[in-house]
């Protein structure tokens, strides 16, 4: 499907494969079960083949029992895998799993959500954004429309996007595109730290469910198998 993600297929790769490796496990077993130790735990090959088996199809009924949670997960290993494919630095970043993504990723879904399009994260992990009269909501709309108003200038929304983006990346900046954007280096900088401010807040606010999705994600996009 065009919606798939990287992500998705491995995951869902990962439970057929479990599937199979146990049931071939089984096989082998029942075909010598003379060699096979009455006290389970003692069968290595057994016990690796049971915790894989657990681990891949608790985390498949996570994600996909529920259509909006696998859309989640689809969100963010395409957007992972989007910025890998333009950034290699930051596929570098991602196969090393270097601490500085874990910055960068919550960063781009806030600045995906000023114009709505982070499929309802912000609000699901960092809820505070949707409580009237919360600090932290007023300071996240100061933001949001700072970006509306230099959006209003004219510069095309596409290429905005990806000035603040290199910038999250911080990787240096071309000065016709700026130009182009009718953004200062200046506004760009005091923005970019309003939104890193946002999103480490908002993967503090529920860290164990925030880690698993993101580390899902990551593993799963990432060129290499960790």
């Amino acid at each position: 499907s065009v919606n798939q993600s990287k992500a998705v297929r491995r995951l869902a790769d990962d439970r057929k494969k479990a599937f199979v490796d146990l049931r071939l496990l089984f096989r082998k077993q029942n075909d010598s079960i003379d060699n096979v130790d009455p006290q389970l735990k003692n069968n290595q090959d057994l016990v690796e083949a049971l915790v894989f088996f657990e681990k891949s199809w608790e985390k498949g009924k996570e994600f996909f029992k529920n259509g909006k949670t696998c859309g989640q997960l689809i969100y963010f290993s395409q957007l992972i895998e989007g910025v890998a494919e333009k950034h290699s630095e930051f596929q570098e970043k991602l196969d090393s799993i270097d601490a500085e993504i874990f910055v960068i990723i919550p960063c781009l879904v806030v600045l995906n959500s000023f114009a709505g399009e982070d499929k309802g994260i912000c609000s699901k992990y960092y809820p505070v954004l949707e409580e009237k009269g919360n600090p932290e909501q007023d300071y996240y709309l100061s933001a949001k429309e700072k970006y509306k108003a230099i959006q209003k200038r004219g510069a095309d929304s596409y290429e905005l996007y990806n000035v603040f983006e290199t910038a999250i990346l911080d990787k240096p900046l071309i000065l016709t595109k700026l130009k182009n954007c009718y953004v200062t280096q200046e506004e760009i900088a005091h923005l970019v730290h309003d939104i890193k401010r946002i999103g480490i807040s908002m993967q503090r606010h529920s860290p164990s469910e925030w880690n698993t999705i993101i580390e899902t994600a990551m593993v799963q996009s990432s060129s290499k198998q960790h």
